[in-house]
């Protein structure tokens, strides 16, 4: 159907396509593979202060043990960073 006149027949549209870029086939490819990897030292010595922390708040007693287990704390969100992490791989190949 023509949409300036609205025939269904009668018209013939000619189109003609020219090219001058020389096209190859090329492949691309990539894998990814992610983990948790666990760094055994760091992870026991982040178990070993969430276990003798609230003994040490305990034998220092009051409000100097609140203080001295919040810096525990501290130490230990930063240890257990080094402890555990995600781990991604990417491989890239291709025709090329």
């Amino acid at each position: 159907m023509c949409p300036h006149c609205g025939q269904q027949a009668g018209k013939n549209i000619h189109v003609g396509v020219t090219s001058t870029v020389n096209v190859s086939p090329s492949l691309s490819w990539e894998r990814r593979r992610e983990f948790w990897e666990v760094n055994w030292p760091w992870l026991i010595l982040v178990g070993a202060i969430s276990v003798t922390s609230p003994f040490i708040g305990l034998l220092i007693v009051g409000a100097w043990g609140v203080v001295v287990g919040f810096f525990i704390g501290i130490v230990e969100f930063v240890v257990g960073a080094y402890a555990i992490g995600k781990v991604r791989e990417i491989t890239r190949g291709g025709s090329k």
